[in-house]
């Protein structure tokens, strides 16, 4: 398995969304802080 930093992910997963990058398997491991959900339907977290 490798293990990748935030930044890196990010790199990744633009190269993805701008063809110049494929992912055939992903598995992420965070944590989950700050969640908020809002009246109007939104749910936002860092």
């Amino acid at each position: 398995m490798h293990v990748l930093t935030v930044s890196d992910l990010n790199s990744a997963l633009r190269a993805h969304l701008e063809g110049e990058g494929l992912f055939f398997d992903l598995w992420l491991l965070a944590e989950v802080v700050e969640f908020r959900r809002y009246p109007a339907g939104p749910c936002y977290f860092t």
